[in-house]
């Protein structure tokens, strides 16, 4: 890792490079590729279940009917409520009614349309069996519809962002670690989906689905507050690991008997129930993770403590979400459960991500190797404009009652109307909120560089030229070392403004990334062109086709890499510097000619004068 107090990873030379404090060979590759296979398979659980929420899923099937309670009497539920058109009405089953499947989990997941279920029906205290296959789902009020996609669409926001943090995490523990919290919240239930909801293989997804929930969530959590904590510089005893791995196993534990119980009906009880042991198991490492968290961001450093606020906040708030989500069940209608999946959705999908891509990308919590890029910011801005529009017009058709076809043209045609005026606006808007939020200090460092390089024409000495660019790349760059050196009559570079670490006051002409240079005059990596140079970056000084000097800049305090427009803007900065450099040594020589040319003429006179005097005194 990095120096104390920081999580940042270092520059890297080239991408086959581990960065410090990664997992290095084989088994790192293993665990990152593992890491994004979770990554997929939740995403994948997530369009699942949004299909199913949607009533987009071709095969669903429904009993027509809810229930609640577990299979540990008997193997009976109790039946919560029951669709007048449903196929359990049909058999007479009642609100009230306990019903025993034969398979216990047929009560909780999602069913095929087609399929046989049996179970015996206990009614009034009389009890029967019967056998049916399940009909297709009924279609799904639009109502329900609108709200269970959205709280379905904070879930893959999550899990997407987890997924590229891993993906760039260059295997870094703690980065994997962060990235996997942000997957598992991704999550939506701790139910299997659809795809996964067959007879023969509930069971093992459900203990999937439920490890995922139950376990990872706040385990993961816990670990990445270590790793964290031992990051900023602070030492866990001996007793804090103990308990760390004895809170392990023992949601590990109660998460198994827990998918046990669900899939097979036994007779376990966990003490004080299902929902209040697991929830209270959750809460115990979340709360042992804020803990960890709070402390390592006061033992860091002031300026590293700033940085880190946010991310704690974020963080933070994806706890709040998970302990808001113990108290949310699949499909609850309840208004204090609908509540606590709202502020789940709000917090895990929307705040919590949203804090940490602003301390990564703005102050750069951690390095991901990523250099956002503005295109690609607005673009995924428009494309979420773009469906929200989308969405409300969805709305307005599904939600506001609209009787004639005339009415509904009218209503098409201003909504077409509005979304074409209102877009557009909204999108600039947006979009000037977000260069002021994210790139903001980037666009102050280019103004701060440019406006040097315009001045840079009033300058009247070479030298007082080279040291203020030596500065000013210093000053764009994060505060890097930047040293200039210019072409001397013996071909060499020789350091004429600023200094680099570990690089002689002349440079080899037969440098490789000096050779490369002449050979195509662009900014590159030294290390890159083979050579041997301390410097994270070498631009050049071009006045034709001839390289007249060369700007060299070290690796920035912060680790980063230079990002390919701060390369731009360094290689044109330094060309346009190199070309007022030439035009200074043009003055200068044209200065040096007319003091020649009077000094010249000033002799010939003298000469002149002698020759006209000499003869007289002879």
């Amino acid at each position: 890792m990095a120096a104390a107090g920081e999580l940042e990873t270092t520059h890297q030379r080239s991408d086959a490079a581990p960065a410090p404090g990664a997992l290095r060979g084989g088994p790192g590759w293993l665990i990152q590729v593992l890491c994004l296979a979770f990554a997929v398979f939740v995403l994948s659980a997530d369009v699942g279940y949004t299909l199913w929420d949607a009533g987009l899923e071709p095969r669903a099937g429904a009993l027509g009917a809810s229930f609640e309670g577990s299979a540990r009497n008997g193997g009976f539920v109790r039946v919560a409520n029951v669709k007048p058109s449903g196929a359990l009405a049909r058999e007479g089953v009642v609100a009230g009614d306990r019903v025993a499947f034969d398979r216990p989990y047929d009560a909780f997941r999602y069913l095929q349309a087609g399929e046989p279920v049996a179970f015996t029906l206990d009614h009034a205290g009389r009890t029967s069996r019967r056998r049916i296959a399940v009909p297709p789902r009924e279609p799904v009020e639009a109502r329900d519809t609108f709200y269970g996609v959205i709280m379905d669409v904070a879930n893959p926001v999550c899990a997407l962002f987890g997924a590229f943090i891993i993906w760039r995490s260059r295997r870094q523990a703690t980065i994997l670690l962060l990235g996997m919290v942000l997957v598992a919240f991704g999550l939506t239930w701790s139910i299997p989906p659809f795809w996964l909801s067959a007879p023969a293989g509930y069971p093992f997804a459900l203990a999937i689905t439920k490890f995922i929930s139950y376990w990872a969530v706040p385990v993961l959590f816990y670990a990445f507050a270590l790793r964290f904590h031992k990051d900023c510089g602070g030492v866990t005893k001996t007793w804090g690991w103990a308990l760390f791995w004895l809170y392990g196993v023992a949601q590990l534990a109660i998460t198994g008997l827990i998918a046990v119980d669900l899939a097979q009906g036994l007779a376990f009880q966990v003490v004080g129930g299902d929902k209040i042991a697991v929830g209270l198991g959750s809460d115990l490492g979340l709360a042992a993770c804020l803990a960890y968290l709070f402390l390592g961001w006061r033992r860091s450093s002031a300026g590293v403590r700033q940085r880190y606020a946010l991310m704690l906040v974020g963080a933070a708030s994806l706890v709040l979400a998970q302990i808001a989500g113990n108290f949310v069940s699949p499909g609850a209608s309840d208004p204090a459960e609908a509540l606590a999946s709202l502020a789940n959705s709000i917090l895990a999908g929307v705040i919590g991500p949203c804090l940490l891509a602003y301390a990564i990308l703005r102050h750069r919590v951690f390095d991901l190797g990523f250099a956002v890029n503005r295109t690609l910011v607005y673009g995924l801005v428009s494309a979420i404009l773009l469906a929200a529009f989308g969405l409300i017009e969805w709305a307005v058709e599904h939600l506001v009652p609209i009787r004639g076809r005339e009415q509904n043209a009218l209503i098409d045609a201003a909504i077409a109307v509005g979304v074409f005026l209102a877009f557009h606006r909204v999108r600039d808007f947006v979009e000037h909120v977000i260069e002021g939020l994210f790139f903001r200090r980037w666009q102050k460092a280019e103004a701060q560089l440019r406006r040097f390089v315009k001045e840079a024409a009033f300058a009247t000495r070479a030298e007082t030229l080279t040291r203020g660019f030596a500065s000013a790349l210093g000053n764009y760059a994060d505060g890097a070392d930047a040293a200039i050196y210019l072409v001397d009559q013996d071909g060499g570079y020789r350091r004429t403004g600023g200094g680099l670490a570990g690089v002689d006051e002349a440079l080899d002409p037969d440098d490789p990334a000096l050779m490369a240079i002449r050979a195509e005059p662009k900014a590159l990596t030294p290390g890159e062109a083979g050579s041997a140079m301390k410097a994270a970056l070498a631009a050049p000084m071009v006045n034709r086709n001839e390289v007249t000097g060369v700007a060299l800049l070290g690796l920035k305090p912060s680790s980063l890499e230079y990002r390919p427009d701060e390369i731009e803007l360094i290689g044109w900065a330094t060309r346009q510097v190199g070309l007022e450099l030439h035009a200074l040594k043009v003055e200068q020589l044209s200065t040096e000619k007319i003091d020649l040319d009077t000094t010249v003429g000033l002799l010939r006179k003298e000469i002149e004068i002698l020759r006209s005097v000499i003869p007289q005194r002879v």
